[in-house]
């Protein structure tokens, strides 16, 4: 960022407003995924741009003003799940989509249903961060670089914590089966 938009942006309220505006969309998308929960994530919103503006004097111009207000948003995020530690923080269903639903055979129905409550009870044990991650990559189908950017991460790191998140879920699937269902394939990877 060039030394006079900095200091407009310092010194014009209006214009710091207005990049405030044009950010809140992928500001609350990002929050929405961290805190998963609409009030609280508009809550975090406004208060990451409470304090974009109360240490705007710190921007140097360095980076994007962009960027220096999503790190701002992600750590209130963070903090605001700190807070809500004891809370169980779950993933829906309608959040990662339908899993598909190839199979008439009610059996197949019934282990499927199964098969799903099993995956979301994987997926509460999961980290919050991680959660965040494989919802944003499998459930939103966001770009791994978009994932990246709202987590403050590089494209390579995404991946490699997909993959790993991937592989806890099979351990803890493989795991948690239940006995009469044997070795069956749970299907993690064509399921997102």
């Amino acid at each position: 960022m060039e030394e006079n938009e900095v200091s407009r942006l310092i010194n014009d309220e209006k214009v710091f407003a207005e990049n405030i505006n044009k950010l809140f969309p992928s500001l609350l998308k990002t929050a929405r995924l961290m805190v998963r929960d609409e009030e609280e994530a508009r809550e975090a919103v406004q208060e990451a741009a409470w304090n974009a503006w109360r240490k705007l004097y710190t921007f140097r111009g360095d980076a994007k003003f962009s960027t220096w207000v999503s790190k701002i948003n992600r750590n209130v995020c963070r903090d605001s799940l700190w807070r809500q530690k004891r809370k169980q923080i779950t993933i829906s269903l309608e959040d990662l989509g339908d899993l598909p639903d190839a199979r008439k055979n009610p059996e197949d129905k019934i282990q499927e249903s199964e098969n799903k409550q099993q995956l979301w009870q994987a997926l509460r044990r999961l980290s919050p961060k991680r959660r965040a991650i494989i919802e944003a990559v499998y459930g939103h189908r966001l770009k791994h670089e978009d994932v990246a950017k709202m987590h403050g991460m590089t494209k390579d790191a995404v991946k490699t914590e997909c993959y790993r998140t991937l592989t806890e879920l099979r351990k803890i699937l493989k795991h948690t089966r239940d006995p009469r269902v044997g070795k069956r394939e749970t299907g993690l990877t064509t399921s997102f």
